[in-house]
């Protein structure tokens, strides 16, 4: 069954906002989108990221619920997919058994990534945190290419939070401070940091 109709955005469009209806259900093939919640303080959290095959939840509460955004979305990757318009979602997750048995296992998955997120933030030290953000987004040269800012969104955390414990581990010898960015000295090391908790 072909559902949907092309659609397609560059890196660093704003897909939605809080407060926006949704337009429909992207099923992406290709790209990233990195959804955030920014709260009343204007400490912005990443919640996750949405990866071909993977469902936003933010967008099936939408859609499911008939309610407005609560977070941003913002392509992290040049994306492609169909986007299935919001009236005609409910109809194909009715009609269609395989995408509706695709969707509900992407949800229960991304609810697993919800509790994961919760115990980091709620049971795990910081150092560990920040130790696995950091291995999760270097680059195959070594390079965290983000700030501090981004460093605090990703860890639940304050920005001069993240810059003093950078500053140890830096101290430590693990990491090096660049204009652009974090080089990672030690990747063994931050590994064990990482399984603490």
């Amino acid at each position: 069954m072909k559902i949907g109709r092309k659609f397609s955005a560059p890196k660093g469009t704003t897909l939605f906002s809080p407060g926006q209806e949704c337009p429909g259900f992207l099923v992406l093939k290709q790209g990233c989108i990195k959804v955030t919640l920014t709260g009343s303080s204007g400490r912005e959290v990443v919640l996750y990221r949405v990866h071909p095959g993977e469902v936003c939840l933010q967008t099936f509460t939408c859609l499911i619920e008939d309610q407005t955004y609560a977070a941003e979305g913002v392509v992290e990757e040049d994306l492609h997919g169909d986007l299935i318009p919001a009236g005609q979602f409910r109809q194909v997750i009715e009609q269609d058994e395989a995408f509706r048995n695709d969707v509900l296992t992407s949800v229960a998955l991304r609810f697993s990534e919800y509790q994961q997120l919760i115990e980091d933030v709620a049971l795990t030290g910081f150092d560990a945190r920040l130790a696995k953000v950091l291995l999760r987004l270097v680059d195959a040269t070594g390079i965290v290419p983000v700030t501090h800012t981004a460093l605090a969104a990703e860890t639940a955390s304050g920005r001069a939070y993240v810059s003093r414990r950078l500053a140890e581990f830096a101290r430590r010898g693990l990491v090096e401070q660049l204009s652009d960015g974090i080089h990672i000295c030690n990747a063994p090391e931050l590994a064990q940091i990482a399984e603490q908790k």
